[in-house]
């Protein structure tokens, strides 16, 4: 079996990824990274799947201003908590687009913004890793033409190169470096999806369990409760005749002592029912 890595520039991928579902008309695909990593390896047969190198911009201060952007990095970095799966960060820049205008995070048009790193740590992280021979092919998940001398040094150094791009991404100048290219679509990211998080109704009470007291004169407690019925037999000579008179009081009904919350005169069962959980990846947004 071949040992594969995933080296993906994430900024690049994700804008692609949206760019396509937008031609779709559709919400872009909540995708599960794990689930993606393993299926891109296998698209190319006897491979396992070893290890991700998730490359991404740490915004500056300026920028972590924006919301979105914050969320975002907060969430890709999260990624790193999954198994197997390095998150290597680059930086991300705000510029004033003039001297004389301050910039301010609210009007995009004050600034604009440079990445830094994120394309030399992608090359060194992949050079490094070949020539310490940990892996046989490179997955590199990116339509950026800048790589292409890694891709030639990956190849001097006998590596497998394949490259994964998503659909509407060109792949032209990139082939003739490389040893195969694979184009996603919905098709594949169909099979790469978040579990959907499954919420139980809410309710006043579980079911089975009932809030109202059921009628009833039992003790609860401990409290002993009265001795066994028995019948009392008294005997009255009869003024007349004196014939024996018989009379029987019967006693007070008695039943075991009932601990709980809640007591009726028939015992009643009562089942708890567990809301379901899911699990949903960490900072998704």
């Amino acid at each position: 079996m071949l040992r594969g890595m995933i080296f993906i520039d994430h900024m690049n991928f994700d804008i692609a990824l949206q760019d396509y579902y937008k031609t779709l008309g559709l919400p872009t695909a909540k995708l599960d990274y794990n689930k993606l990593f393993l299926n891109i390896t296998k698209l190319v047969d006897n491979v396992d799947f070893v290890k991700a190198s998730i490359f991404v911009p740490k915004p500056d201060s300026f920028l972590m201003g924006d919301p979105l952007l914050s969320r975002y990095y907060s969430w890709v970095t999260g990624l790193g908590n999954a198994p197997f799966t390095d998150v290597i960060e680059g930086r991300y820049c705000a510029r004033a687009v003039s001297p004389a205008v301050p910039m301010n995070i609210a009007n995009k048009s004050t600034y604009y913004k440079v990445e830094k790193g994120t394309d030399i740590n992608l090359a060194v992280d992949a050079i490094n890793k070949a020539f310490h021979n940990s892996y046989d092919i490179a997955y590199i998940l990116s339509a950026d033409t800048d790589y292409i001398k890694v891709y030639d040094v990956l190849k001097s150094y006998g590596k497998i190169v394949v490259v994964v791009v998503v659909n509407g991404q060109s792949t032209y100048r990139i082939k003739p470096h490389v040893d195969a290219t694979f184009t996603l679509d919905d098709s594949f990211f169909s099979t790469c999806l978040r579990t959907p998080t499954v919420v139980a109704p809410a309710t006043s009470a579980p079911t089975g369990i009932s809030t109202t007291p059921a009628p009833s004169t039992a003790t609860v407690g401990t409290t002993p409760a009265p001795a066994p019925s028995t019948a009392t037999v008294s005997t009255t000579p009869a003024p007349a005749s004196g014939a024996t008179t018989v009379s029987t009081t019967p006693a007070p009904d008695t039943s075991a002592t009932t601990v709980g919350t809640t007591s009726s005169s028939t015992p009643s069962t009562a089942s708890t029912t567990t809301p379901a959980t899911s699990t949903t990846p960490a900072g998704a947004p």
